[in-house]
């Protein structure tokens, strides 16, 4: 599945990798060129800019995991969707605030796109061990993105969908 990864640190940069290795189509976007770098030297494709991201998807919706910082993701999912194509899933995995996720979800639906939170856990040892994933919004996103979640688990974390938006950092 094609993804793009945006936020190279220590658990987005595993998460990109981990994808990339068990054979997923790796976007991988970072404000530092240097992590990009390092993404692009083990095979990943670089995108340097946001409007490389969604240039990589060729004018189709684009698949988006967003690992920022909690106190940054209001703004920059906004600063996404000025350039998103419509019916792209908008992934926000970093530790946000459960109760902001119903308002960004809605400004993501009046764009014409989904947003699904994501509790992430698995720390520096996600790489090796898998990823829990606990999963809000809609299910249909949810639905698209199992193969990447799949992958992520392995070998022996695993992933739900708990509800609607908030559902998901709620739960973690």
């Amino acid at each position: 599945m094609k993804i793009a990864i945006s936020g190279l640190g220590r658990m987005g940069g595993q998460i990109a990798r981990k994808l990339h290795d068990e054979g997923h189509d790796v976007v991988a976007h970072n404000r530092s060129t240097e992590k990009v770098d390092e993404a692009k030297a083990y095979g990943a494709t670089p995108a340097y800019t946001d409007q490389d991201v969604v240039d990589a998807f060729d004018g189709k919706p684009v698949v988006l995991w967003i690992m920022l910082p909690a106190d940054v993701i209001d703004s920059k999912v906004d600063e996404w969707l000025q350039i998103l194509p419509s019916g792209s899933v908008i992934i926000d995995g970093g530790n946000s605030d459960y109760r902001g996720d119903a308002a960004r979800a809605e400004r993501v639906a009046a764009a014409g796109s989904k947003l699904l939170d994501i509790g992430t856990s698995g720390g520096v040892w996600g790489l090796e061990n898998g990823f829990s994933m606990m999963v809000g919004g809609d299910k249909t996103a949810y639905d698209t993105i199992v193969p990447v979640l799949d992958t992520l688990a392995q070998p022996r974390g695993g992933h739900q969908h708990f509800g609607t938006n908030g559902t998901g950092h709620f739960v973690k």
